[in-house]
């Protein structure tokens, strides 16, 4: 019954959280939110080299959206578009959706090695499904970006924690 608490419980308080912290700290909280409700699994080195994976990963989207979404914007001006899309809104659903997810679980399959990349490919093909649909539902409906990025730390958050239970020994 515990393990099933946890593996909500961290969710939503990823989500309760959101809204209180700057932009940049994201990946911080996310960590220390994700470590403290696995402090049984987790050494020191591995909540180091945690939290330079989910940095990592973050600053290579922020990265990859700057360098693909802006320059395909210059390069095909900011008119084209793909129905209501413009080329931005498209790059932005690509790199948050689908690429962001699948980096932040690769880096971390380095560091876990329980957390097997290719043995988890369904839940992640699913987060990033989902992750994506929730980015295309944002954008089509006009909503805030604030919402995209809580969608993603909110099933990032579920996936990993069902991955973290599914995969562990050592955890209650």
């Amino acid at each position: 019954m515990i393990k099933i608490l946890k593996i909500i419980f961290v969710p939503i308080i990823c989500l309760a959280t959101f809204s209180f912290i700057n932009f940049w700290l994201l990946p911080l909280i996310f960590c220390f939110i994700i470590i403290s409700f696995n402090l049984k699994i987790f050494k020191l080195n591995d909540i180091i080299n945690f939290l330079i994976a989910s940095y990592l990963s973050f600053f290579a989207s922020i990265l990859l959206y700057s360098l693909i979404g802006y320059s395909l914007g210059l390069l095909l001006e900011s008119e084209f578009h793909v129905g209501k899309w413009r080329i931005v809104d498209i790059s932005y659903l690509i790199i948050l959706g689908i690429i962001s997810t699948i980096l932040f679980f690769y880096f971390n399959s380095f560091i876990f090695k329980n957390l097997r990349f290719k043995d988890n490919l369904i839940k992640i093909f699913l987060s990033t499904l989902i992750i994506s649909l929730g980015v295309f539902l944002n954008y089509t409906y006009g909503l805030d970006d604030e919402y995209s990025f809580m969608l993603w730390q909110f099933v990032v958050s579920l996936v990993l924690q069902l991955i973290i239970y599914q995969n562990y020994k050592r955890v209650d």
